[in-house]
């Protein structure tokens, strides 16, 4: 995508455009000064493609027609959320065949850079605490972010973490003639649910999925499965298909709250996002202490029911037998994740119902594990404390409703 930068000003009159920070498949990120001379980031999107409504960093769509009700019905949704987790936008413009989005400059840096470093066990659940409150916010607005990866948590200069890029989000608003299909194999192969793979419906557990695999990465410093696929259709086989790695090295209640949200079934992981951080706050404060919040030195903003479980000895903490833990430094073999840029179908984003090499939807070609036998969910059990409740459906939900 070439930016012009005259055309980019035209659009955006009293601001100074500055360098380019980034780009990816949903736009490029330039730095800028507004007419108050205050740093801001502009996101530009391609809005070329008429056949394709994505949406940007705010949730705006790409497409958005103003003879279209619907769509800016939807634009409206989204253009609402607002949460210290989540990355704040000023305004968006159209002009012309591109869309703008004006919003805050993050400047620490994001996920990804500085897991290249290692982060404690406390800095990478701290992290996770506020990318749920993040999701939280989204879905209970009926967004579903699709994309939760390290590269779209960015850092203020403080270390806030924001959850960023809802390139491909999806809300599922009601409109004339039914709802909105659903192209549920966007997303990036490397951190996608099952269900993004396979068409499935989806719903929060997506994201909690997404999020998931984020932790396993950061606490276990490898990826999620031994054998690292080339192809989209590969990770499509092990997502769907091959259980992850026990995750050792960490507090065993830990590593079950994160393996909890690996369940290959979104209705065996937990029920919201609010449901896996009060199951994590309690883990964390059960094994690494009721202060490990404040030792995590990342700033968080969360709801008191999880800040009060972060900071409060369970009054039961059971642990199921684990493998031995893993030695400091031992990376059994493996490169380190996050510590080099990805192949495009590795961390890079995608929105096709095919994989790039012509194969079709995973459901044809799943994997078996590596004795052949099928795979089950039997190891996804809720931690101790949170029995399962009855899931209430994603698409009853009170603000789902017309």
């Amino acid at each position: 995508m070439n930016v012009d930068r005259d055309h980019i000003a035209a659009a955006l009159p009293g601001y100074t455009l500055g360098a380019e920070l980034g780009r990816g498949g949903s736009g490029v990120v330039l730095a800028a000064r507004d007419e108050a001379d205050q740093r801001v980031a502009v996101k530009i999107m391609s809005i070329a493609d008429e056949e394709r409504p994505l949406f940007g960093v705010t949730g705006v769509p790409r497409v958005l027609a103003a003879t279209d009700p619907d769509a800016e019905a939807e634009a409206r949704l989204l253009a609402g959320l607002d949460h210290p987790h989540l990355v704040k936008v000023s305004h968006h413009v159209r002009h012309g065949d591109v869309a703008l989005i004006v919003m805050e400059l993050l400047d620490g840096g994001s996920l990804a850079q500085r897991a290249v470093a290692g982060l404690s066990v406390e800095a990478a659940c701290a992290i996770g605490l506020g990318t749920a409150a993040a999701l939280g916010h989204a879905h209970s607005r009926g967004v579903i972010h699709r994309d939760v990866k390290p590269a779209n948590i960015l850092h203020t200069s403080a270390g806030v973490p924001k959850l960023t890029d809802f390139g491909i989000a999806h809300a599922d608003v009601p409109r004339a003639g039914g709802r909105t299909p659903v192209r549920a194999s966007s997303g990036t192969p490397r951190y996608m649910a099952p269900e993004q793979f396979t068409l499935g419906e989806l719903g929060p557990a997506t994201d909690l999925y997404g999020l998931g695999v984020v932790l396993y990465e950061l606490l276990a410093r490898r990826p999620v499965f031994q054998v690292r696929p080339s192809t989209k259709q590969g990770w499509a086989n092990h997502h769907v298909a091959v259980t992850p790695r026990p995750l050792t090295g960490i507090p065993g209640p830990v590593a079950q709250v994160v393996e909890w949200a690996l369940a290959k079934d979104p209705d065996r992981r937990p029920a919201d996002a609010r449901e896996f951080a009060l199951a994590l706050a309690q883990a964390m404060a059960g094994t690494r202490g009721t202060d490990w919040l404040t030792r995590a030195r990342t700033p968080t903003f969360l709801d008191d029911d999880v800040r009060a479980a972060a900071s409060r000895f369970p009054a039961r903490t059971a642990e199921r037998p684990r493998q031995a833990s893993t030695p400091p430094g031992d990376d059994h073999g493996l490169e380190p994740v996050l510590d080099r840029p990805d192949t495009v179908d590795d961390d890079v984003a995608v929105d096709s119902d095919t994989a790039p090499d012509g194969d079709t939807a995973p459901e044809r070609a799943v994997a078996a594990d590596s004795d052949g036998d099928a795979l089950t969910d039997s190891e996804h059990r809720p931690p101790p404390g949170h029995p399962r409740r009855p899931r209430r459906s994603w698409r009853s939900a009170p603000w789902r409703r017309s």
